[in-house]
């Protein structure tokens, strides 16, 4: 079905790979519309619990193939090739986030960006979209727009002081610096910074933890929660949270999670796709 990605599900997860080795994974209108129609096919399917993106070979994603768009002047939206179905995410985190690459912020699963080598421009916009980072210690990051004459695209203006504050942000915005993996971790740009040879394993094995203990439903829900926080006053957040938590009351995955609990057993959660664990 895919040709500049591959993607496998193995329960509980499902690891999309850049697969255009040859330029360092860099994004071709292709990719990134089959990247988009993997994340949909990974929300729907019980199978996953949550989503791994890496890349194949010594790249995760060296920016945006300009030889495939023309140009610094190219598009910088992925509309695809209009033939890969694009509905997916949950539209209650807020239609802010129904821009451009943003939806992986309304992904109902968790998705990780796996940092497996050269993670730039684009390549960085993708990684701070994902909901965690895991960064291999020798792989690099670096925003690399400055360097071109461009700005801060796609958003990331608005994440990256979220993630680091206002002085780093703008440093490495400004700089356009290569950051490893070790220096990544400790500015908090990514969770955990590994060998490489560890970094799909550390993350899967997160992933199956979750999917060992945590519900699913809550998952998604306390990703909303979260990403609607940072939009909104304290009141407000506050309030969505005591009619969120009603509404977990009433759901069978609290029931499942108490009793679990007193059996001192696994819970067994449904998983989002309609079918249980």
């Amino acid at each position: 079905m895919y040709e500049d990605i591959i993607y496998t599900v193995n329960d509980p997860v499902a690891i999309i790979e850049f697969n255009r080795e040859d330029r360092l994974n860099a994004a071709s209108d292709k990719m990134l519309a089959e990247l988009r129609h993997a994340c949909a096919a990974a929300e729907a399917d019980p199978a996953v619990v949550g989503i791994i993106i890496t890349g194949r070979g010594r790249g995760f994603c060296a920016g945006r193939d300009v030889a495939k768009v023309g140009g610094a002047s190219g598009p910088s939206r992925p509309e695809g090739d209009g033939s890969l179905p694009v509905e997916l995410g949950d539209p209650d985190i807020g239609e802010d986030y129904a821009r451009s690459y943003a939806y992986l912020s309304t992904l109902r699963k968790p998705v990780i960006a796996a940092i497996n080598g050269p993670c730039v421009g684009l390549g960085f916009v993708l990684a701070m979209m994902c909901d965690m980072r895991y960064m291999a210690e020798n792989a690099f990051m670096m925003t690399a727009f400055a360097q071109r004459g461009l700005v801060a695209e796609n958003g990331v203006g608005w994440f990256l002081p979220r993630m680091v504050g206002i002085g780093r942000a703008l440093e490495i915005l400004w700089s356009s610096r290569r950051i490893k993996g070790p220096e990544a971790a400790e500015l908090g740009l990514v969770e955990k910074s590994v060998p490489g040879d560890e970094l799909i394993n550390e993350a899967t094995a997160f992933i199956q933890m979750l999917a060992d203990s945590v519900a699913p439903s809550s998952m998604h829900i306390i990703k909303k929660q979260v990403m609607r926080s940072l939009q909104s006053n304290f009141g407000s957040a506050f309030d969505e949270s005591r009619n969120a938590l009603d509404d977990a009351r009433a759901g069978g995955d609290a029931t499942e999670g108490i009793t679990a609990f007193q059996e001192k057993r696994k819970p067994n959660f449904k998983r989002i796709g309609g079918e249980e664990s």
